[in-house]
């Protein structure tokens, strides 16, 4: 059920997320029956009238503006679990739902789901729910900058970005490092042949997917030219050009 790699340039973010739910739910029972180790829970043994929550979700997982692709990435991981999912449910009288996220790049636009999708979603006694959002709108980038297309988890600036440039895409990434324990103080730059899908395994494997260029130093973020406050979504040719010209 592994989605095709594709970009959507009407959306700007978007991930989605699996949660089963109900009052008294026991998330680490929940964790036992699925054998699949959860993104997010929530427990309030002191409140009964409180749902406790189990969550799996695909953001900082999945890398790709296509809600699809992200609904594909839960479903590889659930589906093989499929019985287990619905006895829990049973067992629990708990309701299981998709959230999902969805933010348009210019107030139009929007995710597109296969049959065989929704079929699979339906087969997990699960509802599917998707929460609209318009990115408010900014100066165009111009012609000494290039759009931030999309990008996975910010802190300080995108740490992994999509750019293009006339034809070329970019990838820079700014990932963390479990054995500096730190960000990089430097963008790592590929040059991707098309837009692709990301997750968990794609970042160890940036080489062979695309063609490194070099770095790009973060010491000084105006240097780069992100746009104004937000750093999210565009940056200055000029912080690319000494790689993508010389290529």
């Amino acid at each position: 059920m592994t989605a095709a790699r594709r970009y959507n340039p009407n959306c700007w973010q978007t991930h989605a997320s699996f949660r089963i739910a109900a009052p008294g739910l026991d998330p680490k029972a929940v964790t036992e029956a699925l054998s699949i180790k959860p993104t997010g829970t929530f427990d309030r043994p002191s409140d009964p009238a409180t749902p406790c929550v189990w969550s799996l979700s695909s953001e900082e997982r999945l890398f790709s503006s296509v809600l699809e692709d992200h609904l594909c990435h839960l479903l590889d991981l659930l589906l093989p679990a499929r019985e287990r999912v619905r006895a829990v449910l049973d067992q629990s009288s708990a309701g299981a739902d998709f959230f999902c996220y969805w933010v348009s790049r210019a107030g139009h636009g929007g995710p597109e789901l296969t049959a065989q999708i929704l079929g699979d979603i339906a087969s997990l006694d699960a509802a599917l729910g998707i929460d609209f959002y318009r990115r408010e709108p900014d100066e165009p980038p111009g012609e000494s900058h290039l759009a931030i297309r999309t990008y996975s988890l910010f802190y300080d600036v995108p740490r992994l970005a999509l750019v293009q440039w006339d034809e070329r895409w970019f990838v820079l990434d700014c990932s963390f490092e479990e054995g500096m324990d730190e960000f990089p103080d430097v963008y790592t730059v590929y040059e991707l042949p098309a837009p692709v899908l990301w997750n968990d395994q794609t970042f160890s494997r940036l080489e062979t997917l695309g063609r490194r260029l070099g770095v790009v130093s973060l010491d000084s973020l105006d240097s780069l030219g992100f746009d104004g406050e937000t750093r999210r979504y565009s940056i200055a040719k000029a912080a690319l050009a000494p790689l993508v010209e010389t290529t």
